[in-house]
């Protein structure tokens, strides 16, 4: 695939007066173009051992050569993206998928990106959306912004899941490279930059939003603010401790999910020959290690409830958690 073949695919919708960057390494000088073609034209013709990138938002003007657009002022997306490294010598120091497919492996099925670009060191992954989202407000954007990190959360939790790294690189100002150029990371070795695949697929932002509401993906600018609004709630009041505290059966049977007992996850209901504090409530979606000890517990009373860090279902943010201390 050619620069302009890969951008025509990216940028074909977008608003004939709005800028696609067009930005290069190792003098990180930005380019600005109305004009798709002319900008596929400037990648085509880039000399020497310079990286290429183009930028993931659009520009509402031309910042000039020494600036990009921060994503604050980010007009609007075409597309979201991620980044994967692989195990090599360019990222030796985490834990890495040491293969594509392995890398493949951590992507959320049935939501094939429409493109899988090979970088040299790493994949970019492209989910094409069927048009421009276009900011009209600061509200739109951040909302935007939000479905984006929450993307982002369900790759970095799924990497996280098979014992690898994910860098979560999820602002909307994002640049990645384009098939065609060249990875000169490495000078002494430089790597072609390829198209893997092209699914053909786009897709509503909706469609991400519900997949991740669906996958129980937080909302991390609510989390945020639950937490600051539970601090400022409860930061004058004492903390109490009642040992003697159990969970009530009527909450346990309310919360209609999974029990964990310590041999294992069971449906619902009270295990045989198990007492209800020794019962272990696991939401739908949440990680095992992060639901309540199965020894008995103080529990601290603090009202109605207090923020909680594990992924929750962001319709249902009203669940009590309990705080437990073993003894």
């Amino acid at each position: 695939m050619t620069p302009l073949e890969f951008l025509n695919q990216l940028w074909q919708y977008k608003p004939d007066d709005q800028y696609v960057l067009i930005w290069t390494l190792p003098d990180k000088r930005s380019r600005w173009f109305t004009s798709v073609p002319d900008a596929a034209e400037y990648v085509a013709g880039v000399k020497g051992s310079k990286d290429v990138y183009v930028g993931l938002g659009l520009a509402g003007k031309d910042y000039g050569p020494m600036r990009r657009c921060v994503s604050g002022e980010v007009t609007g997306i075409a597309a979201i993206g991620c980044d994967f490294d692989l195990l090599s010598e360019a990222h030796g120091k985490k834990a890495l998928p040491r293969t594509v497919q392995e890398a493949l492996s951590i992507l959320p099925p049935g939501m094939e990106p429409s493109f899988v670009v090979l970088t040299g060191n790493g994949l970019h992954c492209w989910w094409l959306l069927k048009e421009p989202c276009m900011f009209e407000t600061d509200a739109e954007r951040s909302d935007t912004a939000r479905v984006v990190a929450r993307w982002h959360t369900l790759l970095r939790l799924r990497a996280a899941a098979k014992g690898w790294a994910y860098d979560r690189l999820s602002d909307l100002a994002r640049v990645l490279r384009i098939p065609g150029t060249v990875n000169h990371k490495d000078p002494a070795h430089p790597k072609k930059v390829t198209l893997l695949s092209a699914s053909g697929r786009r897709y509503n932002l909706s469609d991400f939003e519900e997949y991740l509401d669906e996958a129980a993906i937080p909302d991390p600018e609510a989390e945020q603010r639950t937490a600051r609004e539970w601090i400022e709630r409860f930061q004058d009041k004492p903390l109490v401790l009642n040992f003697s505290a159990r969970i009530p059966e009527e909450k346990l049977q309310s919360w209609g999910g999974l029990i964990q007992s310590p041999g294992g996850v069971h449906p619902g209901g009270q295990l045989k020959g198990e007492t209800p504090h020794r019962h272990r409530p696991v939401l739908q979606g949440r990680r095992s290690h992060e639901s309540l000890d199965a020894r008995p517990m103080a529990l601290c009373h603090l009202g109605q409830t207090v923020p909680h860090k594990s992924p929750i279902l962001p319709k249902k943010r009203g669940l009590i958690r309990y705080c437990a201390k073993g003894h």
